[in-house]
């Protein structure tokens, strides 16, 4: 049997991953301090950005073009950006010509490329984008005279009939997001939505792309704030207050930080050139990362944003740092987790959901008190009292009923 799609699936493929995009796209904009103004997808009179438009009153307007490859073997490079087929004009062109029709240098619009394909790591060009800005304005404004990328930037500039300086101000503007694969934005998509106080299951998700498969369907190009909010809301997706969103990247970068409220990157202040060797902080490392997420807890505390979820790649102390900066005490409410395993500070206990059980071990005077968590350790308690001898007369087991595991915050909270 052929597992070749045909033409048609391909297409309808292509377009659900461009209305899943554009759903993620607008999840980013529905906080109030991001200033959502409208919403447009397919847009008009933007040239070779209109996939999707957000448009801001407190950011630079965003617009994206977004591509997808059936066929994922065979990576992109320079030749994608500067092909030009027959009498058309090469993708970077129409970028250019996009960029300086929506004002430049001077208004600074941001563009950006979706894709699902990955850029080919031989590539002299697009293995340099950077991993926080997602552009190709700092490897660009910083080669060296006669090297191989100097070369690129002033070849780029003479397929565009441009100064050097005009590219690399275009590179500031473009961001490209390689490899987007579409399980990976359907993902991002649960965690945004329960972000924002969504139904946020394979369902809700499902629902987003459809009101935005709907708007093209009925030629609804663009929609104000008002109209999106309404659309959400008849959709039956909303099921909490949002939380803002605080991503701590220890460990590891997040390929979607630049979709939280704040970032934090921590990563510099780990020895070790992977995560899995990430266990180790240089020196002084601690009070600066510390630091750094108590001062991020401050300016949210005085912003009033004080329901925060926490998310990122870390060790276990700076998920314990997190939690002390964000404490109730301190008038925060934290979620964290997955978007189908959370975990919330504000989270009602359940009903008996923990049991207090008791078991006399000797004739010792002192108490032992074991807390269940993933199991109950009552056993391999005695066992060790036993061996070591210790001068304990009972054990008292804390956890959920039967010795099963805490699965939930109300259990945890409990």
């Amino acid at each position: 049997m052929s597992s070749l799609r045909s033409a048609s699936a391909a297409r309808q493929a292509g377009d659900d991953f461009q209305h899943l995009v554009a759903w993620n796209r607008i999840l980013h904009a529905l906080p109030e301090e991001r200033g959502l103004l409208a919403v447009e997808v397919e847009a008009l009179g933007v040239g070779n950005v209109d996939d999707v438009v957000i448009r801001s009153r407190t950011q630079p307007d965003e617009f994206t073009q977004v591509r997808y490859g059936v066929d994922l073997q065979h990576p992109i490079d320079i030749n994608y950006l500067t092909k030009v087929k027959g009498s058309g004009t090469s993708l970077l062109a129409k970028f250019y010509m996009a960029w300086t029709q929506l004002g430049g240098p001077d208004q600074r619009p941001a563009l950006q490329l979706i894709t699902n394909k990955l850029a080919d790591p031989s590539d002299s060009l697009l293995r340099n984008v950077d991993g926080r800005t997602s552009t190709l304005a700092p490897a660009l404004r910083g080669a060296l005279p006669n090297s191989p990328l100097a070369q690129i930037r002033s070849d780029l500039a003479n397929h565009l009939s441009v100064g050097e300086s005009e590219i690399i101000a275009l590179f500031d503007d473009l961001r490209f997001r390689l490899g987007c694969h579409y399980a990976n934005e359907f993902e991002h998509a649960e965690f945004m939505m329960l972000a924002s106080g969504l139904r946020h299951d394979p369902i809700g998700v499902r629902a987003g792309i459809d009101l935005v498969r709907q708007w093209v369907l009925n030629g609804r190009r663009k929609l104000d704030t008002v109209e999106v909010h309404r659309e959400i809301e008849a959709a039956g997706l909303p099921t909490s207050e949002p939380w803002t969103t605080l991503v701590i990247q220890a460990i590891d970068h997040d390929a979607h930080a630049h979709d939280a409220d704040v970032a934090l990157d921590l990563v510099e202040f780990y020895e070790g050139d992977e995560p899995m060797n990430r266990r180790h902080v240089r020196p002084g490392g601690y009070a600066d990362m510390h630091s750094q997420i108590r001062n991020a807890a401050e300016h949210l505390r005085a912003d009033r944003r004080t329901r925060v979820m926490v998310t990122g790649s870390m060790r276990l102390a700076t998920w314990f740092a997190a939690g002390e900066a964000l404490s109730e005490v301190a008038g925060h409410a934290v979620l964290c987790g997955r978007p189908h395993q959370t975990w919330a500070s504000d989270s009602r206990a359940l009903p008996n959901s923990v049991e207090v059980r008791t078991r006399p071990v000797g004739s010792g005077n002192s108490l032992a008190v074991a807390l269940a968590f993933a199991a109950d350790p009552t056993d391999d308690v005695e066992l060790f009292i036993g061996v070591a001898g210790l001068n304990i007369g009972t054990i008292v087991t804390i956890g959920p009923p039967d010795g099963a595991r805490i699965t939930d915050s109300g259990q945890a909270n409990g």
